[in-house]
């Protein structure tokens, strides 16, 4: 089984806290399946580069928020990859799981 899992992150501007501020998450699609998973941040619209899927600027927060979503990345490539590595069937949904901590669906 190859590692063909695509991570995006998507502002979901049709959310809106009270500060004003849109919820962040990541997209997971595999095998032709997709799931949308918060990542817990908000932000302002203005702040996210649609085109470069990251917070625009220099600041010591916009720095800490990227480097929090390139850690999650980083943490299910490393997941999908010992996965693949072990022989265990999975798909997204077994990905999901394991981010949150549950117990693992494998497919038989």
């Amino acid at each position: 089984m190859r590692n063909n899992v695509k991570i995006s992150f998507q502002l979901l501007k049709s959310r809106v806290n009270s500060t004003k501020q849109n919820p962040l998450y990541m997209k997971l699609y595999f095998q032709g399946k997709g799931k949308r998973i918060s990542t817990g941040h908000y932000i302002h619209a203005r702040d996210w580069d649609v085109k470069r899927k990251k917070l625009k600027g220099g600041t010591d927060q916009a720095h800490a928020l990227n480097e929090s979503l390139n850690s999650l990345k980083a943490q299910v490539i490393m997941m999908v990859n010992k996965l693949v590595l072990d022989g265990i069937p999975f798909n997204v949904h077994t990905i999901v799981d394991r981010l949150n901590g549950k117990s693992s669906r494998t497919l038989h």
